[in-house]
This record gives C-alpha cells, structure tokens and sequence, in this order.
C-alpha cells in the first residue's frame, strides 16, 4: 500500500476522527516542548500544525481549538524559555564557553538591547533559533512586556500562516491529483 494512496489517507484520517479529542492537547505539548531550548530539537511544530491545518480542512479537525491550543503553547514554551534564560543567567553566564567568549556575550546583549522585539519577531519563523533568541532575550533581561508582545504577534502570524498553509495544501491536492 502507497503511503500517499486514497487507502492509506483514509486509515490515517479515520484514526484521528476516532482520537480527535487528543489533538489540542498534543499540539499544545508539542508546542510548548518545542520552545524551551533543551527540546527544541526533538519536537518539530511546523510539521504539525501543517498536517493539523490538513486535517481540519478534510474535516478531521476543528479550527478554533487546534489554533487556540498551537498558540498558547508556543506562547507559554517561549515564556518558560524566557524564564529559564531570566533565573540561569548567572549559570549561564559561568558556562565555560561563555566566560570564554565575553565579546559574544556583549554582541548578544546589544542585539537584545538594540532590536529585542525585531529579534523575537524575525525569529518565529526561523525554527530552532527561535528558542536560542528567547532564551537570550531573558538571560539580557530584556522587558518581559516587549518579549510578550513580539512573543504573541508573530505566535499569531506563525500558527494562522501554518495552519491555513496545511489547509490550502489539502485543497491543491485534492485539485491537482
């Protein structure tokens, strides 16, 4: 059986009718894990909310929840990862590579200083960096209301623009094929 055939795509969106009530909350875990920097790696949201934006066009799942649950879980993963930058800074700062480098650490904290908001912003949409930049941004101190505000803008932006991205996806398939 093709991985891609009508059977297989129908197995698949039977299993997750069955099991749709589980989705919120696992793209919510998958979210949160994905921006603490300790686990970004292991996670891949993008691919998620992509798929979930299939689903919910071929009826599978519902918008509203699934948007709401991508949402606040890159919200509350980059907050934590914030957090962990705010209360290790002194740990972090002591890190041999660190101490090593004290330039590289100026340059961090300027970049923060200078452009925090662009910086949190542009790095939404560049995968794993973004939980090395909100990290950063809470090891320089930079002002928790201009971290949440770049924080929830392009949160919004990333998750609408992914999931319609899935959607919209579904619909050229089911155009084209």
């Amino acid at each position: 059986m093709d991985i891609l055939s009508k059977e297989s795509l129908d197995a698949v969106a039977a299993f997750m009718r069955t099991h749709a009530l589980w989705a919120a909350p696992i793209l919510f875990g998958i979210m949160v894990l994905e921006g603490i920097v300790l686990t970004t790696f292991i996670f891949s949201g993008s691919v998620m909310i992509v798929a979930a934006g299939a689903l919910i066009q071929a009826g599978v799942l519902e918008y509203t929840s699934c948007f709401l649950a991508i949402f606040v879980g890159f919200w509350l993963g980059d907050w934590i990862n914030y957090e962990i930058g705010r209360q290790g800074e002194p740990w972090f700062r002591n890190l041999g590579a660190v101490k090593k480098r004290p330039a590289m650490m100026a340059k961090a904290e300027k970049l923060i200083e200078n452009y925090g908001v662009v910086a949190i912003f542009i790095s939404r949409f560049m995968g794993p960096s973004r939980a090395f930049v909100t990290f950063l941004a809470g090891t320089c101190h930079m002002p928790p209301k201009d971290f949440h505000m770049a924080t929830a803008v392009s949160t919004f932006l990333l998750t609408w623009g992914l999931l319609n991205a899935g959607m919209t996806g579904l619909q050229l398939w089911d155009k084209f094929k």
